[in-house]
């Protein structure tokens, strides 16, 4: 009988490691329980059978997404018609991806929609990363088919590029002038670098291409921030397309800045 209660245990004790290791580096599958995951092996086989949907900005779809996904933010205010039209067109299940492991929005997308959808809706919360560097050839990387996942800028390649607050506006005067890219709504009218500044939120490619078509002085550093750090890293991309070598953000973006004060 003790040993009979002895193996039950240890079953359920290696059922629940199972349930733990299932849920390692995905944290908000705990915080969203209800939520239907789908991994990755089983999105790549079944691609071409569901309606895929980028939650994430324009800009950073622009810069990296999967092959045939759709595009709908999740910060539209039209957010659930417009993917409810998408699957009744398509007739295909849903599936929501974001950045990814610890972002949300994929799950916040299944959570918004799942009521009204007719096909019980997804989250791929591995992500665009994940997917890119196991996918290559359904990736699309500013336009082009990815195909080799070494194109991928790695961390250390974007932490060269990092300066911290203090050391960002020392170089101030060197450069001339730092980059606000944070939107509207993040700057909130506080300016981090007064009549030092300017002003171009990161997804409005027309004005960064407008800003390195005037520069002509090359040696000078360009100066780059946001709201926290985490959007610069999709202008990294548009950077080193575009040939771009002298340029650094401030490390963890105006937040850090703030808080040094």
């Amino acid at each position: 009988m003790i040993k009979l209660q002895h193996s039950v245990v240890l079953c359920i004790l290696l059922l629940f490691s199972g349930f733990l290791q299932a849920d390692e580096g995905f944290p908000g599958r705990k915080l969203y329980p209800t939520v239907d995951a789908i991994e990755l092996d089983e999105l790549r086989q079944q691609l071409d059978e569901l309606t895929v949907v980028d939650v994430r900005s324009r800009f950073e779809y622009d810069t990296l997404h999967i092959a045939g996904a759709h595009h709908v933010a999740l910060s539209d205010r039209d957010f659930a018609a417009r993917v409810a039209s998408l699957e009744a067109e398509s007739g295909k299940p849903l599936v929501f991806y974001c950045n990814g492991r610890t972002c949300e929005k994929s799950y916040r997308a299944v959570a918004k929609t799942e009521h009204e959808s007719t096909t019980a809706p997804r989250s791929f919360d591995a992500g665009i990363f994940d997917w890119a560097r196991a996918n290559p050839d359904r990736t699309v990387l500013l336009g082009q088919p990815l195909d080799d996942a070494g194109k991928l800028l790695t961390r250390e390649k974007f932490e060269a590029h990092l300066l911290p607050p203090d050391q960002f506006g020392r170089e101030l005067q060197a450069a001339g002038f730092a980059v606000d890219a944070r939107d509207s709504k993040e700057r909130a009218g506080l300016a981090l670098f007064m009549g030092w500044e300017k002003r171009i939120p990161f997804d409005n490619r027309a004005k960064w291409d407008r800003l390195l078509a005037e520069r002509t002085d090359n040696t000078k550093p360009l100066l780059i921030y946001d709201a926290v750090g985490k959007q610069v890293q999709w202008l990294q991309y548009f950077l080193e397309a575009r040939g771009v070598q002298n340029y650094y953000f401030m490390a963890g973006g105006a937040k850090a800045f703030f808080d040094t004060l």
